[in-house]
């Protein structure tokens, strides 16, 4: 076993000051509603689901929930929706 497996928090801490030395931060910048929903709508391709108005004000709200247009939440919105979607067709 080597010395970092024995302390695990510790490794995370030395990644944390690697971020705060050399400033690594990943951001995910707003954009436009127009781009956010073609963004959730080809998410939404990956997953076999068609988008409809709907779909659309749903996601629009997810966004607004959220306070935010970007496509880290296009994403997370594809992800649930796709689970729900495909819960109901189980049933």
């Amino acid at each position: 076993m080597e010395e970092k497996d024995k302390f695990p928090e510790e490794a995370l801490h030395e990644k944390f000051s690697l971020v705060e030395r050399f400033g690594i931060r990943l951001q995910f910048p707003p954009v436009f509603q127009e781009l956010y929903l073609e963004i959730v709508e080809n998410y939404l391709k990956m997953f076999g689901i068609p988008m409809d108005e709907e779909v659309k004000r749903e996601a629009l709200r997810w966004a607004t929930e959220r306070s935010s247009f970007s496509g880290r939440v296009a994403y997370q919105f594809a992800k649930d929706y796709a689970g729900r979607f495909m819960l109901k067709e189980r049933t």
